[in-house]
């Protein structure tokens, strides 16, 4: 929350109040993904880090994944398939995942980590093609 400091304080909603919230960004490893049959679209992307040599599950992002990118991603997420997973442990992720190499890499805007070392209110931004999966790692990032 933030007022102007010549303000005076007035107690209950006021205009003079302001509710800032901190937007972060990350450079997340694509692991795997879920496709809606039904209407033939990328439904959500499964996210990792690596940790160590360990790659590591910290959610999945289905917001914004619409637009001309999401079929181009779709097409080299199908070329990328492959039967065992990624990740280091047991991952915990709900649903039926279609898992692939861990190569791509997207940008996600976020709110924060939840308790459990999971991406808060993720949201796709864009593919970085100018980034190798091996850089993005849970050094210097706080969970």
């Amino acid at each position: 929350m933030a007022k102007r400091s010549q303000s005076r304080y007035v107690g209950g909603r006021s205009r003079k109040w302001l509710k800032i919230k901190r937007i972060r960004k990350i450079d997340c490893i694509v692991c795997g993904f879920t496709f809606d049959a039904t209407r033939s679209r990328l439904k959500a992307l499964i996210l990792g880090l690596y940790q160590g040599n360990h790659l590591i599950f910290i959610g999945q992002v289905s917001s914004d994944l619409s637009g001309e990118e999401p079929v181009d991603l779709c097409i080299r997420l199908e070329g990328l398939e492959r039967t065992s997973s990624p990740f280091a442990l047991r991952a915990g992720i709900p649903g039926i995942v279609r898992l692939v190499s861990p190569a791509l890499v997207c940008r996600i805007e976020y709110r924060g980590w939840t308790i459990d070392q999971k991406l808060r209110q993720p949201m796709f931004r864009e593919l970085r093609y100018d980034q190798a999966a091996q850089e993005c790692t849970t050094d210097a990032i706080p969970l």
